[in-house]
Parts: C-alpha cells; structure tokens; sequence
C-alpha cells in the first residue's frame, strides 16, 4: 500500500482506517489491507476489521494451506 501510495510504511500504519476508506473511495475497489488486524473495506460500506490470527500465520504458504482446507469442506 505503501508503494501504491508513494508514502512510508509507518505513514500507513499510522492510520490504515482512514488510509483504507480514502483509497476506496477514491477508486470505487474493494481493498484488503493485510497486517496486524487486516482491514477489508468497500466504497460506501462497513469497514471490516480481521482481530483474529497470531504471527504463526505470517510464515509464507499458510494461506496455500487453508486455502486447501477449505476446499475439503
């Protein structure tokens, strides 16, 4: 996001709430903004706020791993 937006990391981490509905509204996308309480916003709408998970997930292929789960159920 930060490279998207041509500002700092710690600029974004600052205030990803708000960083997240400017960035929606601006180009009408739904967003997800992954880190510590990963954000998923629309243009208009609720903004949803992930607070699950713990820094075991932050290693790489886990997503591949529950994407797989999934689709076993």
């Amino acid at each position: 996001m930060a490279g998207l937006l041509g500002v700092s990391t710690a600029q974004i981490q600052k205030n990803r709430k708000k960083v997240a509905k400017d960035f929606v509204n601006r180009y009408n996308i739904i967003l997800v903004l992954k880190g510590h309480q990963t954000i998923v916003a629309q243009k208009n709408k609720k903004l949803y706020i992930n607070k699950t998970g713990n820094p075991g997930m932050a290693k790489a292929g886990s997503g591949d791993v529950l994407t797989g789960l999934f689709r076993l159920f």
